[in-house]
């Protein structure tokens, strides 16, 4: 059964890492909000949801659980309560803010007293997890719409996804399908008219990030992301997309260290689905998108999409 996704009341919650290293993708999906006539609230006040913090053990519980209660009132307060992340850790760090808070009255008590005194009037409602939803989950409620909308036929050009384990493998009763065989964001590639690349044998696999490994376990890291990557090359896809700042980034990043690492040509382009969707609409790829602010270069793409067009 699919989640109840509301048809409005979107508060649109930015990720640090994906605003610092990749804007162009948070941008697009405030374009594609737009072009689908969405209800969303772009709030500025809205902090940082502490994710990486909290799973580097330098932010406590009570930090982030503080964090999360103070985003979720700014939400209501603004009638609009209803979570929509970039980020598939903050995706997770506000669903599990919402189970800590429930679970231990001490915490709860803590939570109030800090928020009492920032001047926030704090109601336990506002913490439900039922009202966090990945960006991605919205596209998808709206794919028929998208569909409708495409400016840019991606048809002939061959993607392969990564759904990215803060979202399907934390909370995998509360994604679409199976878990072991996510498809939301396949069937949003197949929405813009591009040919998936539906099945390789790495596509449940980590991207090799996991926060502390990047940093702690540099090689074992490696190795995760070139393994990744060359099953994606493997199967024969000209764009890995994927759905997590963190993942993104150690994709798009890092390719050409594998290459040199492992002596191995991948040649991969890298996209949020949130850029490939408003490539797709329209949007323009350097002022939007914001490809300029990628490792590996996106412009071999446009000039393929361009040469299809006039081929037409």
């Amino acid at each position: 059964m699919e989640k109840l996704i509301p048809d409005k009341g979107y508060y649109l919650f930015k990720s640090c890492m994906l605003g610092l290293e990749y804007p162009g993708a948070e941008e697009s999906v405030r374009f594609i909000y737009k072009k689908l006539n969405l209800d969303f609230f772009d709030d500025p006040r809205q902090s940082c949801c502490s994710g990486m913090g909290i799973n580097l053990d330098l932010v406590s519980p009570l930090i982030t659980t503080v964090l999360a209660a103070r985003n979720f009132t700014l939400a209501n307060q603004s009638n609009h309560p209803y979570m929509t992340t970039l980020c598939s850790t903050c995706y997770g760090v506000l669903k599990e803010s919402c189970e800590w808070i429930e679970k231990d009255i001490k915490l709860k008590n803590k939570v109030e007293e800090i928020l009492q005194k920032a001047n926030l009037n704090f109601r336990m409602e506002y913490m439900k997890p039922e009202n966090v939803f990945h960006a991605i989950e919205i596209f998808y409620k709206w794919r028929d719409k998208i569909s409708e909308l495409v400016k840019l036929d991606f048809s002939g050009i061959k993607i392969a996804t990564h759904h990215g384990c803060h979202f399907f493998k934390l909370f995998p009763d509360q994604v679409k399908g199976d878990p072991e065989n996510l498809t939301i964001m396949d069937e949003l590639v197949k929405s813009v008219g591009a040919d998936l690349i539906v099945w390789y044998p790495e596509k449940n696999s980590c991207c090799g990030s996991g926060f502390r490994h990047r940093i702690m376990k540099t090689e074992l890291a490696n190795n995760a992301g070139f393994d990744k990557l060359k099953s994606v090359k493997n199967a024969g896809a000209e764009i890995l997309v994927n759905m997590c700042p963190m993942c993104h980034f150690q994709f798009d990043r890092y390719e050409k260290i594998y290459e040199q690492l492992k002596n191995k040509e991948l040649g991969l382009i890298h996209l949020n689905i949130a850029q490939l969707i408003a490539l797709a609409l329209g949007a323009d790829p350097y002022k939007i998108v914001g490809i300029q602010t990628h490792s590996i270069k996106v412009e071999p793409l446009l000039k393929k999409l361009d040469i299809l067009i006039k081929n037409k």
